[in-house]
């Protein structure tokens, strides 16, 4: 059983198709088609269905998968244990949503470049939903986003950290003169809020619904710096992560709406497609936001 044969079972696995598994490996189909009957006839099941010109993994196939993996992961920990960070090459693709860029990421950007100094990093800076769809097409290598606990099985959820939602205001706003604020208390609020398809959004357009209110914000926008900067100069609500808005609240020019009848979580998560292969430049990015984190 060949190494070869495994990078190209797992390739396919990942791009469910032979002829993209071929281009992307520089082979031509035939040689992957090949490979695939060997590693069949070799195993004596088979790994993928073949129904006209689709191509679906079998049972026995997914079984083997994780095996396939730590093989190809424990050859490259083989072949890379005496070269120096420093020669390793290539490029990570990571996808990022805008708030969690602004939040410490230059920190281990720079950690990490530090450490893999001739590794190229591509940043996608896009929506969760968005950044989800480039994780399964492959597009991305690694996504760092804010959402509800994964339950994708094609997902892996590498870290992930607990966040709280929460409802702000400048300290000058007439809400904080009462002494106890519901959900009902935000109905005459200006808003100025993220984008609809903002998954944190979505979770308090949601909790607003429950009492039966639409919240329409007089801007809507997908940038926080922006809204901070409108929220902290005018008389209006919105709903942000709290590790974006702490430091300012911590400063006085923010305040937390303490909400009796509503509490709002999500999860920091860096995620990676099941089936992807993880290169060492891949598990250096993963062991620097550990470092960092």
């Amino acid at each position: 059983m060949e190494t070869r044969t495994l990078v190209t079972f797992l390739k396919v696995v990942e791009m469910q198709s032979f002829s993209k598994a071929a281009e992307a490996l520089g082979y031509t189909q035939s040689a992957v088609t090949i490979q695939i009957q060997h590693l069949e006839k070799e195993l004596n099941v088979p790994l993928f269905d073949r129904i006209g010109k689709s191509v679906s993994i079998t049972h026995y196939g997914q079984e083997f998968v994780p095996y396939a993996k730590d093989a190809v992961a424990a050859l490259n920990r083989a072949s890379n244990f005496t070269l120096s960070k420093e020669y390793i090459t290539g490029t990570i693709r990571v996808g990022i949503i805008e708030s969690l860029m602004q939040n410490h990421f230059a920190e281990i950007l720079e950690y990490y470049h530090m450490n893999y100094p001739n590794v190229k990093t591509q940043l996608n800076i896009d929506p969760v939903m968005n950044l989800e769809t480039k994780l399964l097409k492959n597009e991305v290598d690694l996504i760092y986003t804010l959402d509800y606990q994964q339950r994708d099985s094609n997902k892996l959820v590498l870290w992930e950290k607990e966040e709280e939602i929460c409802v702000v205001a400048n300290p000058r706003h007439p809400i904080f003169e009462k002494e106890e604020v519901s959900l009902k208390d935000l109905v005459d609020c200006e808003f100025v809020m993220m984008l609809r398809t903002n998954k944190y959004r979505q979770m308090f357009d949601s909790e607003m619904s429950k009492i039966g209110h639409v919240v329409e914000p007089f801007l809507e926008l997908d940038y926080t710096g922006l809204i901070i900067r409108m929220v902290q100069r005018n008389q209006c609500v919105t709903v942000l992560p709290k590790y974006i808005v702490e430091k300012y609240i911590q400063e006085g020019s923010l305040k937390q709406i303490p909400l009796t009848d509503c509490k709002m979580i999500q999860y920091r998560q860096l995620v990676h497609h099941k089936s992807k292969v993880i290169t060492p430049l891949i598990q250096g990015f993963i062991d620097a936001c550990k470092e960092m984190w």
